[in-house]
């Protein structure tokens, strides 16, 4: 029975430290990286109005999407899902990428 008290208090002492742990330092949900890939794919295809551009042929942007989240740390990935944008840090490495690629 004691131990079996010691055991609630220990899983519930860690449901508390995983709730409180600010969301940055939380690992992304399953399959976060595939729907930031597919985000950052479709934005850099098709352009504001919906259309594909020119401009960014398909391999290349499916070639930078990659390289982005493959750069992406869980943080990263949780920014882009909740707010659509990437840390002005991934910024220039992104830039990059997609010159490489």
């Amino acid at each position: 029975m004691r131990c079996s008290g010691k055991l609630a208090m220990a899983t519930a002492f860690g449901a508390l430290l995983l709730t409180a742990q600010p969301a940055a330092a939380r690992p992304p949900e399953p399959g976060a990286a595939a729907r930031v890939r597919a985000r950052i794919l479709d934005g850099c295809v098709m352009g504001s109005a919906g259309t594909p551009r020119a401009s960014h042929p398909v391999p290349r942007c499916r070639c930078y999407a990659n390289g982005v989240v493959k750069a992406m740390t869980p943080a990263d990935l949780q920014r882009y899902l909740r707010t659509g944008t990437i840390s002005d840090a991934l910024h220039d490495k992104a830039e990059r990428l997609y010159a490489g690629c």
